[in-house]
């Protein structure tokens, strides 16, 4: 998944979880002229507009296909998982915020979704939705640029060569990810785990050659974009917007 970086930067951008207008605070800072756009992925639940994010990837996609790079986090894994297999894995879509990303989708209360059979309820989407697998199975689990390695939780440190990392922890590794050595010789770019579990900082957790850029945004936290070269971080920006955030008390 090494892609022909023919633009001289990159920039990338933390979870959304459905914080559509920080996310458009925050592309004030990017030069669509002269730089590849990075998402780490977590686009949707949440938050209060995740149907307007869902639909942002859609158009970036069409409009930029070799500039935009969609990667894919755990919660469009979770919601792909529920529309094709909605009886085993609709629970643990719940569990995540999903009915959040259902309701603002289909326009509907939530106690709608709530009520609505799972097989139901995943046919609807598809149907109203065409468009949304195909463009959730588009995205990559991680890009290479220059000595960057972009990805949503993190790799397996405990392989010899990060890409025999499974896919699965690709975008739901934690803590060994965290704790292990970066032997990769790579400066690896990830988000998934809000930046409050690693530290007390309102800034980028970084060590070992690992950036943290999940602010933890759906939660009250900053939003963060990083702007790149192919050797180095070059700057941080941080937005963050009125709008109230999600509980973390809700998540179970």
């Amino acid at each position: 998944m090494m892609g022909v970086n023919r633009l001289e930067k990159a920039f990338v951008i933390g979870d959304i979880h459905g914080m559509y207008d920080d996310l458009m605070m925050m592309l004030t800072h990017w030069n669509p002229t002269s730089e590849l756009l990075i998402m780490v992925g977590d686009y949707i639940d949440r938050g209060p507009a995740s149907d307007q994010v869902l639909y942002w990837v859609k158009e970036m996609t069409e409009k930029y296909p070799e500039q935009f790079i969609p990667l894919r986090g755990n919660h469009e894994k979770m919601l792909m998982d529920f529309l094709n297999n909605p009886l085993e894995k609709r629970k643990l879509y719940e569990r995540n915020g999903g009915n959040y990303t259902l309701s603002q989708l289909l326009k509907v209360p939530m106690e709608s979704v709530i009520e609505m059979e799972a097989v139901a309820l995943a046919e609807r989407v598809k149907e109203e939705f065409p468009w949304l697998l195909p463009l959730l199975e588009a995205t990559r689990f991680y890009y290479r640029f220059g000595d960057h390695l972009i990805v949503h939780a993190g790799v397996d440190l405990e392989q010899e060569d990060w890409r025999q990392t499974a896919l699965d922890e690709f975008v739901w590794i934690r803590e060994p990810f965290h704790q292990g050595e970066n032997h990769t010789g790579l400066n690896i770019i990830f988000g998934h785990t809000p930046i409050h579990y690693l530290h007390d900082k309102d800034e980028p957790w970084v060590e070992d050659h690992k950036w943290g850029i999940d602010g933890g945004r759906v939660y009250g936290g900053p939003l963060f974009g990083i702007r790149i070269n192919p050797q180095e971080v070059e700057e941080v920006f941080s937005e963050k917007s009125d709008l109230p955030s999600y509980d973390e008390a809700n998540d179970q």
